[in-house]
């Protein structure tokens, strides 16, 4: 359904049969995992469409899905450019940017996202305690599993703060039962 959805906006923006061909292959790619071949199609997408954000967003995911964070910035800063709007680009490059540890730098895009999760581990990590407090204090219940804990491209180390900070540790380790959850 959404990539019906996606196929039919993508034509009305006067994109190239190819390029929606590359979209389509490179999300078929991202959801069997074959996180290569998703970065070779979404790649070639943006080749073909440089103007069209999905596309590199699609791009950026699959760098992200493959712990290739590094590689996952060019493509989201690009999306971020072609539209400021498009929330889900602003999502993902806050993670990559908490990821490689650019905190200070992630906040505006996970406030403008509302990934407030994320948002307050890059709030603690660039020294904005009170302000990650007073957010986390204002949602309430503290004890509620948080969604941020089950992102893939999430580093050890981000895990572990989630779990020690944000919820009960026992529920996170629960959910990621390889990752020593205690400090």
């Amino acid at each position: 359904m959404i990539c019906a959805l996606l196929m039919l906006w993508m034509a009305s923006q006067a994109v190239s049969a190819e390029a929606v061909q590359h979209m389509q292959a490179g999300i078929e790619a991202d959801k069997q995992e074959h996180f290569e071949v998703a970065i070779a199609e979404f790649r070639k997408a943006t080749e073909l469409a440089p103007n069209l954000a999905e596309a590199f967003v699609g791009l950026g995911r699959a760098y992200m899905e493959n712990h290739e964070y590094g590689a996952a910035l060019a493509p989201l800063k690009r999306a971020v450019e072609l539209n400021p709007d498009l929330l889900v680009a602003h999502e993902f490059l806050g993670y990559v940017l908490l990821a490689q540890g650019y905190a200070a730098e992630a906040i505006p895009h996970l406030e403008r996202a509302g990934a407030r999760d994320a948002l307050g581990i890059a709030q603690v990590d660039a020294g904005q305690l009170a302000e990650a407090v007073v957010r986390r204090s204002m949602r309430g219940n503290w004890r509620k599993r948080s969604s941020i804990c089950a992102k893939p491209w999430l580093s050890v180390r981000m895990i572990r703060i989630c779990c020690t900070t944000w919820v009960a540790p026992a529920v996170c380790c629960r959910s990621s039962p390889s990752i020593s959850c205690w400090p």
